[in-house]
């Protein structure tokens, strides 16, 4: 049975309307949108530069066939490029292992389908609930993941406002607004050793 998710009164309270619902039953509530947006441009974010930091030219060709600790070394290696030493000093082994996975499920979200190695393991449910069928509930099952709310958080602090200036179809400055609440609603699931530091 699956388990019921709380949503978080705080976060509700601070929305401006319920998420509007068209014909087909997609959310059209524009706020909900660019908050939608907000988690594709995460995706795309972590997966160019972690593709970008690859050196091998036939990593793509190799992808298929590689072992889980195979692509835990190249996830690892990215980690302590992306993250810092110092970040991931605070963290226990626990945490590191959940944080690497977590980018794992945002790196090879596109390849949910494929009985491969590198997925063993991995649920992809929450991230593509946020991405395909974003409402509040799927959004607080995301976020309470700490994992997600610091690969959300440290995405936004290093590339926010770059990535919402590059989208030319919407309003920066409201789609950067709404990064920016969706951070915030991270902090509050983040350990506060963590949470000390994106303060």
């Amino acid at each position: 049975k699956e388990q019921s998710v709380v949503p978080d009164k705080k976060y509700i309270s601070s929305q401006e309307s319920p998420a509007k619902k068209s014909k087909k039953g997609k959310t059209t509530d524009f706020a909900y949108l660019l908050e939608r947006k907000s988690f594709r441009m995460m995706r795309k974010y972590y997966k160019e530069k972690f593709e970008f930091d690859i050196e091998d030219p036939d990593y793509k060709k190799k992808l298929p066939k590689m072992s889980a600790e195979e692509i835990n070394t190249l996830v690892s290696e990215f980690m302590q490029k992306e993250l810092g030493q110092i970040l991931l000093c605070l963290l226990t082994e626990s945490d590191y292992n959940r944080i690497r996975d977590a980018l794992k499920t945002i790196i090879f979200c596109d390849r949910h389908k494929k009985k491969e190695d590198i997925s063993e393991g991995l649920d992809f449910v929450p991230l593509r609930n946020v991405l395909h069928k974003y409402n509040t509930r799927n959004l607080i099952e995301f976020l309470s993941d700490a994992s997600n709310s610091f690969l959300y958080t440290h995405f936004f602090l290093k590339d926010g406002k770059k990535s919402a200036n590059e989208q030319s179809d919407n309003d920066a400055g409201k789609l950067l607004s709404r990064m920016r609440h969706l951070m915030k609603e991270s902090l509050n699931y983040l350990p506060s050793e963590i949470n000390e530091i994106f303060e």
